[in-house]
């Protein structure tokens, strides 16, 4: 998506504006995402529970954890739409034990998420859903 760097998109009288670029992109490139983390190795450099403080990197190095891929697809449908946005519920607090978020910014983001997908479901009269493992 590096291709994509930089790249203005003209909002003005376009409600939808981002959801229609994404699509029109979607539809013809394939997609990678690499997600990265630095690995907290000193708590006094790098503290977790101070996001003020910026991590070192070369104290504390990027580390490719795994890549995303999306083939071309047309990737808007009102279907998929609802079933994702609408009844499914994400969040940090939903993985594995040992994957728990760490720090106060994220412990503070824990009912914040469930208080949202909680008033959804209340309000579109239907209940989510959460990813599960495979």
């Amino acid at each position: 998506m590096t291709a994509l760097t930089g790249k203005t998109i003209d909002v003005d009288g376009r409600e939808d504006a981002i959801r229609d670029e994404v699509r029109s992109e979607m539809r013809t490139i394939d997609a990678a995402w690499e997600f990265r983390v630095q690995l907290c190795r000193d708590l006094d450099r790098q503290p977790i529970e101070d996001p003020t403080v910026e991590w070192d990197e070369d104290e504390a190095p990027f580390h490719r954890v795994g890549i995303v891929r999306a083939a071309a697809q047309e990737s808007w449908s009102e279907d998929n739409v609802r079933a994702i946005n609408e009844e499914s519920r994400f969040s940090i607090w939903t993985g594995l034990d040992a994957h728990r978020p760490l720090g106060n910014i994220n412990r503070a983001r824990n009912e914040p998420y469930r208080h949202s997908a909680d008033f959804r479901a209340r309000v579109n009269g239907c209940p989510y859903h959460e990813p599960m493992g495979v």
